[in-house]
């Protein structure tokens, strides 16, 4: 056997034994957003029910869950509310998800929407951030004597307040003249040194793009931050890289046929700072993307395009891998189920769920997918507001090594 052919097979082999040991320490959560449920689930099936600890009558968001890199310690936010749909309660809430006790209950008050958003631990899992809106403009019952809205950083041991940006802060006075009628800071990343975030409009629809800021937490400034401020845009901590769709308009673009952007292009920042290019789409809408294969490839979420004069016609979604060489591949073909998308060992997990239009119930099915190989990990079927289950949370990216896309032609 040539040198060659016995480095390959050994390179080989390395990747197959670490696939195997990935898949052992690798999980998802799935959330039900009705019940509260959350859901781990391992890659040999197995599955783990874990209580949340909320208040009697408490509502979270499985979005605005944030959690530690290994999945034991949940933080999120939990409010109730009146028949009328007015705050009652608000609570900040750290969890030790093996032992089931809270760690931190932070009592915050009546605010009117709060939100810890899935970035929202650092490193080490010490410090939390939490963004809290306390009225909105032309509110009749507003308090004066607290901020519209604030950015706190929460000791997770003692739930003490470690920093603090708000719209009454002297450096806020650029976040202020966004000019939405109430904002919500949106954390990116959270470092020790920094916080990157976006500025949410709440309880408007959203927006494709809304400003980015870094709030340097050593200088207590802040500044703006180019690209970061479109909301598809993934990250990958491990490479620094940030990609991001836009709309070229010296190139044909589809029609999305509703509230979604008109785009045409994927875009990287790289660690470097540089911006280029590395997807050219004129047929589809990027919808949503997602770095899989251990951060070998991008995850595309594909929309057809919108026909006025075929109206009647469903616009289907589908998703596409694009490696880092510009390689394309089929992962999961045109369909009129939804479909999420996330990083697995080698691969990638998705979660199908297809609605019954008859009995309004929907059917839900989680799936590994690795080397062309599918593993059925979970299914369910939920009858009429049976709630909706999401996929939240999988284990983060292991060490990786990768070389850069390649510019699109």
């Amino acid at each position: 056997m040539k040198l060659k052919h016995l480095v390959i097979l050994l390179t080989l082999w390395i990747m197959s034994a670490l696939s195997l040991a990935q898949a052992d320490t690798w999980s998802a959560y799935l959330f039900n957003s009705s019940t509260n449920a959350l859901l781990r689930v391992y890659a040999d099936g197995s599955t783990q029910n874990y209580p949340l600890g909320l208040p009697e009558g408490a509502q979270t968001n499985g979005r605005d869950l944030t959690f530690s890199p290994d999945g034991t310690i949940v933080a999120f936010c939990a409010m109730t509310y009146t028949a009328e749909a007015i705050p009652q309660s608000a609570l900040l809430i750290v969890r030790d998800l093996i032992n089931g006790q809270n760690l931190v209950e932070r009592d915050l008050g009546l605010p009117s929407a709060c939100r810890v958003g899935d970035a929202g631990f650092n490193a080490n899992v010490s410090r939390v951030t939490l963004s809290v809106i306390y009225y909105f403009l032309g509110d009749p019952n507003v308090d004066s004597e607290l901020p519209a809205w604030a950015l706190l950083v929460i000791d997770t041991n003692t739930g003490e307040v470690l920093e603090e940006l708000n719209a009454d802060s002297t450096i806020a006075t650029p976040i202020n003249e966004v000019g939405f009628g109430a904002l919500m800071p949106d954390v990116r990343v959270h470092t020790d040194e920094s916080i990157l975030f976006t500025v949410q409009p709440w309880f408007t629809g959203g927006a494709p793009e809304v400003p980015a800021y870094q709030w340097d937490l050593t200088n207590d400034t802040i500044s703006t931050v180019d690209y970061w401020g479109n909301t598809s845009g993934v990250y990958l901590p491990d490479t620094g890289e940030f990609v991001f769709t836009s709309l070229n308009p010296d190139l044909p673009a589809a029609n999305p046929g509703g509230p979604l952007p008109q785009t045409n292009t994927v875009n990287i920042v790289n660690a470097d700072g540089n911006v280029y290019p590395i997807y050219v789409n004129s047929d589809e809408i990027v919808v949503s993307m997602a770095f899989i294969k251990d951060g070998q490839a991008l995850a595309l979420q594909l929309l057809g395009n919108f026909d006025p004069e075929q109206a009647e016609n469903p616009q289907t979604l589908r998703w596409v891998a694009l490696g880092r060489d510009g390689s394309l591949e089929e992962m999961i073909p045109n369909t009129l189920n939804f479909i999420s998308v996330e990083n697995a060992p080698a691969g990638f997990v998705s979660l199908n769920t297809a609605f019954d239009m008859e009995t309004y119930g929907s059917s839900y099915t989680l799936e590994w997918v690795s080397d062309g190989v599918t593993t059925p990990l979970w299914s369910t079927e939920v009858a009429e507001n049976g709630g909706f289950w999401d996929l939240i949370w999988t284990t983060p990216l292991s060490s990786i090594e990768v070389t850069p896309f390649t510019v699109a032609p």
